[in-house]
């Protein structure tokens, strides 16, 4: 009863001696080695002393343990100590009396031997039915049914399972049912006499724990059929020392390994492992494994081990997560090296290795988890699973580094990178990529590349070693979000965007760079030097004033769109070529060519806020219009060439350095109204229209050609200085609408009209104005010479058989006692010509000479005029207002009509007859009027009228050959010379002098 039960723990049996209530005493003082304890104190049952590890605890009866019980023998543990575990005080469940009462085989029996058989040391006390003298003891209880020697088949457990192997290498297998129920089998010396211990049946489970002790032991953990083994007090493996020469699993570096199993899976949403620093480091690794879902009861289920090497994880897992909180570890993903089986291994050199199912979603590798040991880890990542899709995430701290390695392309899902820096050795293949590094050496790809069928995203400096092509096959943005460096060849592929965040090349130039067409490459990091070409062949778009740069003078293109509000600078001796429109939808700010190589303008606009400065010779390659919206200047430093038509919209300066079209001339040439465009290349050359709205200001003499079928046209001012002279060539039309200076000499040649409406004058030069058809000024238009500098009018210049010269009223010719020279074929139409002092030739070849001015002033001033016309001279209704001195005419098949103030004379100037003329013949002169020149009508009358005295000179004839009748007036005397004659053939002669009385 109770009462001796306390006695007993108090003071001992030996008051109980041959009692024969007392069914069993030993009173362990054995020698050492003892295997067999006789009964003492009277008893006779035999205590078989631990030898061997027990099976895990079987629910039992426990023996009364004397308070100064010692544990004398215990080979496998190897001393006293070694089986001390702790009890627990709440444990002590089961019939004191009945040693089987949990087990459904048993068939009572009278027999005590065979009612308490018993073991003694043995961790399997821990889960026995009774406890000791003290319930908190750590020694444990002597007993609990054990099975040696067996005497009923089937061995059953509950509640917390422990299980010891041996000193050789083990094989624990548990078979999970359900979350707390299994079955095991453990064989003890697997790979050697392999002893199997009989299947346990496991209900209840609380928890279970493996010591495997010396050996390589292999501990096998099959999950239940959909579901997970989930004992609430966790499962634990011991793996204990080990002989690293060879397990279970036929693994010939050894080891104590754990395997996880899923004979029917399901898959899991997590595993985590925790690798810690190990307790004792020379039996190996340690952590802790967490599967969590949602069909484990409470989420999750914990697995801790010690002293562990190889884990095989054969379970279906959506997300796998890898801790290592050891420091200075060196970690390796890798295919286990059959690339057919879908397992991956990773591997520490601080933790255990883990061969694994692949992930079906992510894996996750941590070096920084809270509580992590710093130090410089590393993580390689190397050839994995063929079909490897897997998302991976890389957590490590600002001095780890990852490398992806291996000579076979690495295929993975999205990856995120969080470490110190990043080593691209081989070619990646991922649906995305973000790395972000913080270390001294950022990413760097030396020899690899990344292909990705989404984005990529490196989130600090990348580093270069070789030529590399990074592509994202389904469109994904490429980001850079810092600095690019290397002096490789850069290839990036996707018709999503590509990004640089920082400077590329600033430390370390490219060779070169290339994007492919699709998409948009921005430029927000302010440089991008190479050594060799940059192509952008997709759209690209600036994020900050940008320095294009290739140092050996590369090509630098851009194959589509350009745009961003930032200024661009680009440098190199080699082409740079636009090949889409700039600014179309984000104007830049600014544009800047350096002084080598050449520009190609293929792509029809160039818009920029502020200026752009073309310093090297610029080459159209179609259609193309500049402008900028805020008055910047537009600067052409060297040549312009390109048979295209140029349209210059800026209200800034237009700047024209050098030649325009002399090599290969410009299709056409336009400048918007507003500013001023400097033309200091001395030669523009179109072969079609030019046509100037805004002020030209002419810094060289200059040539002004439209070679092919274009007009000439300058809407507003032209300004030359000293020494500059102006030649002006137009297959089709010259207009000059607005004012046109220079010092020297202004030739204008159209092969067709010119049209003037605004002054053109030269300081000291002529003015010749030669066209095919048409000369026409109007009412606003002038010609001044302001020296003596003969102005030159032709029209019909080709001899064609057109061509008239129209002066309308209000226009005016003026030389300062120069000549004025004015041809046409077809008639001349007078305004106003002036030349103090000097002589005006006017001749139409097949038209009239008429007066053309509504005012009084005069058409022609000058000292001498020749004028010849095939059909006539001025009007009887309106004749040729002159002021001149001298005067030679023929009017053709007219008539002559002529008005002059001041003296005039009638020859005097050339070879040709005085005055002619088919019909009739007025010449109204207030003044004198002296004929020293024949002077004739072939069919009208002559009548010549002068205020002042009218004499007709020695040899001189005045004469009419038809019925034409002479008519000499004046008011004061007429004066027939000696040898002048007054002929008329039918007509008569009429003589009226001091007609004023």
């Amino acid at each position: 009863d109770q009462t001796d039960r306390d006695a007993i723990r108090n003071s001992g049996v030996a008051t109980l001696t041959g009692d024969s209530r007392l069914v069993a005493h030993w009173n362990l003082d054995d020698a050492p080695g003892t295997a067999i304890a006789a009964g003492n104190s009277g008893t006779t049952i035999q205590l078989y002393i631990q030898a061997e590890p027990p099976l895990p605890p079987i629910q039992g009866f426990g023996v009364i343990a004397p308070l100064n019980a010692n544990v004398t023998y215990n080979t496998f543990n190897g001393n006293d100590l070694d089986s001390n575990v702790t009890l627990d005080a709440t444990n002590t469940f089961g019939d004191p009396l009945f040693a089987y009462a949990n087990d459904p085989n048993y068939v009572p029996t009278d027999s005590l031997e065979e009612q308490f058989t018993i073991g003694f040391g043995s961790a399997a006390a821990y889960g026995s039915s009774e406890f000791a003298a003290d319930s908190n003891t750590t020694t444990p209880h002597i007993g609990a049914y054990q099975n040696p020697p067996t005497l009923y088949p089937g061995i059953y457990g509950t509640g917390d399972i422990v299980i010891y192997g041996t000193g050789q290498d083990d094989l624990l297998e548990v078979t999970f049912t359900s979350e707390t129920e299994a079955t095991f089998v453990l064989t003890r010396d697997v790979t050697g006499l392999a002893d199997v211990q009989d299947t346990v049946v496991l209900t209840g489970i609380v928890s279970i724990t493996f010591y495997g002790l010396d050996g390589d032991d292999v501990f096998i953990l099959n999950q239940p059929d959909n579901g997970f083994a989930n004992p609430s007090g966790g499962i634990f493996f011991h793996g204990g020392s080990q002989n690293n020469d060879g397990n279970y699993l036929n693994n010939l570096s050894g080891g104590d390994a754990l395997v996880l199993n899923h004979a029917v899976p399901v898959e899991a949403d997590n595993v985590a492992y925790v690798f810690t620093p190990d307790s004792v480091p020379a039996e190996g690794e340690d952590g802790t494994i967490t599967i969590t879902d949602a069909v484990i009861s409470d989420l999750s289920t914990t697995i801790t081990f010690t002293g562990l090497e190889p884990i095989l994880d054969n379970l279906i897992i959506a997300d796998r997560e890898f801790d290592f909180t050891d420091a200075d570890e060196v970690i390796s993903l890798s295919d286990n090296g059959n690339p057919l089986d879908a397992l991956s291994y990773i591997d520490s050199t601080e933790s255990e290795s883990v061969l694994f199912q692949n992930a079906t979603n992510s894996i996750t590798i941590r070096t920084n988890s809270v509580g992590a040991s710093p130090g410089m880890d590393t993580i390689q990542i190397s050839t994995l699973y063929s079909s490897f899709t897997t998302h991976l995430t890389i957590e490590g701290d600002s001095d780890d580094s990852v490398t992806f390695q291996g000579p076979d392309p690495i295929l993975l899902g999205d990856v995120l990178i969080n470490a110190g820096n990043v080593d691209i050795q081989t070619e990646v293949i991922a649906t995305t990529v973000e790395i972000s590094t913080t270390g001294s050496t950022d990413s760097t790809f030396t020899g690899g590349t990344i292909t990705t069928t989404g984005s990529q995203l490196y989130n600090d400096a990348v580093n270069i070693t070789t030529d590399t092509t990074l592509t994202s096959s389904g469109g994904g943005s490429i980001e850079f979000v810092s600095t690019v460096d290397g002096s490789i060849n850069l290839v990036i592929n996707t018709t999503g965007d590509t990004i640089f965040g920082g400077a590329v090349g600033n430390t370390l130039s490219l060779a070169t760079l290339t994007t492919n067409a699709g998409g948009v490459t921005y430029l927000n990091g302010g440089i991008v030097n190479s050594t060799g070409s940059q192509i952008y062949n997709d759209d690209v778009i600036l994020g900050a004033n940008t320095v294009l740069t290739s140092t050996t003078n590369d090509v630098i293109i851009f194959n589509q769109t350009l745009n961003g509000p930032y200024a661009l600078e680009i440098n190199t001796g080699s082409d740079t070529t636009f090949n889409g429109t700039v600014g179309n939808s984000n104007a830049l700010a600014s544009l800047t060519t350096d002084a080598n190589g050449i520009t190609n303008i293929n792509g029809v606009s160039i818009d920029t806020i502020d200026g752009m400065t073309f310093h090297d010779e610029v080459l159209l390659g179609a259609d193309t219009r500049l402008e900028s919206s805020a008055s910047g200047d537009i600067t052409f430093e060297s040549l312009l060439d390109g048979a295209f038509n140029l349209e210059i919209n800026t209200a800034g300066n237009t700047n024209f350095e050098d030649k325009t079209g002399d090599t290969a001339a410009l299709a056409s040439l336009t400048t918007n109204a507003g500013g001023i465009t400097n033309i200091n290349g001395g030669v523009v050359t179109t072969t079609g229209s030019q046509t100037y709205h805004d002020d030209v200001m002419l810094g060289v003499s200059t040539i002004f050609t439209s070679n092919l079928n274009g007009d000439i046209t300058f809407n507003a001012t032209v300004t030359g200085g000293a020494g500059i002279t102006v030649d002006i060539n137009s297959t089709n039309d010259i207009n000059i609408n607005g004012a046109f200076t220079t010092n020297e000499y202004i030739s204008a040649t159209a092969d067709n009209d010119i049209l003037i409406t605004a002054l053109v004058s030269s300081t000291n030069g002529t003015l010749t104005f030669l066209a095919d058809n048409d000369i026409h000024l109007t009412s606003t238009g002038s010609i001044v010479a302001q020296s003596s500098s003969l102005i030159t009018l032709t029209a019909d210049n080709d001899n064609s058989g057109a061509g008239a010269i129209t002066l309308d009223s209000g226009s005016s010719i003026e030389s300062q006692g120069g000549q004025i020279l004015m041809s046409a074929y077809d008639d001349v139409a007078l305004s106003s010509i002036k030349t103090t002092g000097g002589l005006v030739d006017i001749t139409s070849t097949n038209g009239g000479i008429t007066d053309n001015d509504s005012t009084a002033v005069d058409n022609v001033t000058a000292s001498q005029l020749i004028m010849n016309s095939n059909l006539s001279i001025g009007q009887l209704a309106d004749a040729v207002d002159t002021s001149v001195s001298f005067l030679e005419a023929d009017a053709g098949t007219g008539g002559f009509f002529l008005d002059n103030t001041g003296n005039l004379t009638i020859g005097g100037i050339g070879t040709q007859v005085g005055l002619d003329a088919d019909a009739d013949m007025v010449v109204n002169v207030t003044g004198t009027l002296d004929v020293t020149e024949d002077t004739q009508s072939a069919a009208g009358s002559v009548t010549l009228n002068a205020s002042e005295t009218l004499t007709v000179d020695v040899g001189t004839t005045v004469a009419t050959f038809g019925t034409g009748v002479l008519l000499l007036t004046s008011t004061r005397n007429i004066k027939l010379n000696s040898g002048s004659n007054l002929k008329t053939e039918n007509g008569g002669i009429t003589l009226q002098a001091n007609m004023a009385g």
